[in-house]
């Protein structure tokens, strides 16, 4: 495996892996219940599995949202920092969403 197509592989496994998302499973948690929505979302090909190509395409798309200076390249800080927006964009949907739940 070609190592650009392998380090985007990676990165999406420690984004995906560290916001809590679950891939194949229905769950009740909050940080869990987006899960079934980005299978479906990373199956672009609507077969009900998810092939490495489907995968690294998402993983390549979440490389370049952490990618700030565009430049093909991930440094920590740009790591650190991508990941500390991910985690604040996913608990103000998660407090959106309780409050909707609330105001039911």
């Amino acid at each position: 495996m070609k190592t650009h197509t392998l380090i985007p592989g990676l990165v999406a496994c420690f984004v995906l892996a560290g916001n809590g998302v679950v891939l194949s499973q229905e769950s009740e948690s909050p940080s869990q219940e987006r899960g079934p929505g980005k299978f479906k979302e990373m199956d672009v090909d609507g077969d009900s599995k998810v092939s490495l190509d489907e995968f690294l395409e998402g993983a390549g798309t979440r490389f370049g949202k952490l990618d700030a200076d565009e430049d093909g390249f991930l440094t920590a800080e740009e790591f650190k920092e991508g990941r500390k927006a991910i985690r604040t964009k996913s608990r103000e949907r998660h407090e959106q969403r309780q409050g909707e739940k609330e105001g039911e």
